[in-house]
Protein backbone atom coordinates (compact mmCIF):
# COMPACT_ATOMS: atom_id res chain seq x y z
CA UNK A 1 0.00 0.00 0.00
CA UNK A 2 0.85 3.49 -0.77
CA UNK A 3 0.01 6.79 0.14
CA UNK A 4 -1.15 7.50 -3.80
CA UNK A 5 -2.96 4.28 -3.52
CA UNK A 6 -4.69 3.27 -0.22
CA UNK A 7 -6.09 -0.11 -1.63
CA UNK A 8 -2.95 -1.17 -2.62
CA UNK A 9 -3.09 -1.43 -6.76
CA UNK A 10 -2.87 1.12 -8.71
CA UNK A 11 -4.88 1.99 -12.22
CA UNK A 12 -3.34 -1.32 -13.73
CA UNK A 13 -4.29 -3.54 -10.65
CA UNK A 14 -7.17 -3.10 -11.07
CA UNK A 15 -7.84 -3.06 -14.28
CA UNK A 16 -6.52 -6.59 -14.36
CA UNK A 17 -8.94 -7.57 -11.56
CA UNK A 18 -11.71 -5.97 -13.64
CA UNK A 19 -10.57 -8.92 -16.32
CA UNK A 20 -10.73 -11.58 -14.10
CA UNK A 21 -13.78 -10.65 -12.62
CA UNK A 22 -15.64 -10.87 -16.04
CA UNK A 23 -13.86 -13.79 -16.70
CA UNK A 24 -15.26 -15.76 -13.46
CA UNK A 25 -18.44 -14.15 -14.19
CA UNK A 26 -18.89 -15.88 -17.47
CA UNK A 27 -19.29 -19.10 -15.43
CA UNK A 28 -21.53 -20.80 -13.42
CA UNK A 29 -19.32 -20.41 -10.82
CA UNK A 30 -21.29 -22.11 -8.05
CA UNK A 31 -21.16 -25.37 -9.93
CA UNK A 32 -17.34 -25.32 -9.32
CA UNK A 33 -15.04 -26.92 -7.24
CA UNK A 34 -11.04 -26.20 -7.16
CA UNK A 35 -9.15 -29.11 -8.83
CA UNK A 36 -5.64 -28.54 -9.91
CA UNK A 37 -5.12 -32.75 -10.15
CA UNK A 38 -6.42 -32.41 -13.87
CA UNK A 39 -3.81 -30.37 -15.30
CA UNK A 40 -0.22 -31.75 -15.90
CA UNK A 41 2.08 -29.75 -17.38
CA UNK A 42 4.07 -32.28 -19.96
CA UNK A 43 6.68 -29.21 -21.82
CA UNK A 44 7.63 -25.87 -21.08
CA UNK A 45 6.81 -24.66 -18.04
CA UNK A 46 4.33 -23.04 -16.41
CA UNK A 47 5.45 -21.05 -12.47
CA UNK A 48 1.62 -21.74 -10.81
CA UNK A 49 -1.70 -22.57 -11.94
CA UNK A 50 -5.46 -22.90 -10.11
CA UNK A 51 -8.32 -24.71 -11.73
CA UNK A 52 -12.03 -24.60 -11.28
CA UNK A 53 -13.53 -27.25 -12.68
CA UNK A 54 -17.56 -28.30 -13.20
CA UNK A 55 -16.40 -31.76 -14.50
CA UNK A 56 -17.42 -32.12 -18.00
CA UNK A 57 -18.82 -28.63 -18.47
CA UNK A 58 -16.61 -26.00 -17.57
CA UNK A 59 -13.13 -25.00 -16.50
CA UNK A 60 -11.66 -21.78 -15.69
CA UNK A 61 -7.45 -22.56 -15.89
CA UNK A 62 -5.38 -19.76 -14.34
CA UNK A 63 -1.59 -20.01 -15.50
CA UNK A 64 1.10 -17.93 -14.12
CA UNK A 65 4.48 -16.93 -16.27
CA UNK A 66 5.38 -19.87 -18.65
CA UNK A 67 7.26 -20.54 -21.40
CA UNK A 68 5.71 -22.49 -24.19
CA UNK A 69 3.63 -25.45 -22.05
CA UNK A 70 1.95 -28.54 -23.76
CA UNK A 71 -1.01 -29.07 -21.00
CA UNK A 72 -2.06 -32.29 -20.37
CA UNK A 73 -6.10 -32.23 -18.81
CA UNK A 74 -8.10 -34.91 -17.57
CA UNK A 75 -11.39 -34.21 -18.40
CA UNK A 76 -14.26 -36.70 -19.93
CA UNK A 77 -14.21 -37.17 -23.38
CA UNK A 78 -16.01 -34.38 -25.53
CA UNK A 79 -15.65 -31.16 -27.72
CA UNK A 80 -15.19 -28.40 -25.72
CA UNK A 81 -14.75 -24.93 -26.44
CA UNK A 82 -11.37 -22.42 -25.30
CA UNK A 83 -10.86 -19.14 -24.95
CA UNK A 84 -7.41 -18.04 -24.14
CA UNK A 85 -7.26 -14.26 -22.37
CA UNK A 86 -4.35 -12.23 -21.22
CA UNK A 87 -5.45 -11.07 -17.76
CA UNK A 88 -2.99 -7.88 -17.67
CA UNK A 89 -4.82 -6.94 -21.28
CA UNK A 90 -8.15 -8.16 -21.85
CA UNK A 91 -7.07 -9.24 -24.82
CA UNK A 92 -8.25 -13.23 -26.00
CA UNK A 93 -5.35 -14.27 -27.20
CA UNK A 94 -7.32 -17.62 -29.16
CA UNK A 95 -9.75 -19.62 -28.99
CA UNK A 96 -9.90 -22.85 -30.19
CA UNK A 97 -11.78 -26.54 -30.14
CA UNK A 98 -10.40 -28.94 -27.89
CA UNK A 99 -10.90 -32.55 -28.02
CA UNK A 100 -11.19 -35.19 -25.32
CA UNK A 101 -10.79 -38.55 -26.12
CA UNK A 102 -9.61 -41.80 -23.80
CA UNK A 103 -10.22 -38.76 -20.70
CA UNK A 104 -7.18 -36.72 -21.89
CA UNK A 105 -7.10 -33.28 -24.01
CA UNK A 106 -3.68 -31.67 -24.70
CA UNK A 107 -3.47 -28.15 -25.32
CA UNK A 108 -0.64 -25.91 -26.20
CA UNK A 109 0.66 -22.22 -26.17
CA UNK A 110 3.90 -21.39 -28.16
CA UNK A 111 5.92 -18.66 -26.62
CA UNK A 112 6.04 -17.08 -22.74
CA UNK A 113 3.51 -14.95 -21.15
CA UNK A 114 2.78 -13.39 -17.57
CA UNK A 115 -0.73 -14.30 -16.88
CA UNK A 116 -3.25 -16.27 -19.14
CA UNK A 117 -6.67 -17.83 -18.37
CA UNK A 118 -8.32 -20.47 -19.82
CA UNK A 119 -12.01 -21.05 -20.29
CA UNK A 120 -13.33 -24.66 -21.25
CA UNK A 121 -16.52 -25.61 -21.76
CA UNK A 122 -18.30 -28.21 -23.41
CA UNK A 123 -19.78 -27.56 -26.65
Amino acid sequence: MTQAHQDGGGPAYRKQLLILKNFLESFSFISMKPNNEILKVSNGSISAYQVLAEEGQQYAIYLERGNAPEIELTIPDGNYAAVWLNTLTGKEERSEEVVSTGGKARIKYQGSFEDLVIGLKIK
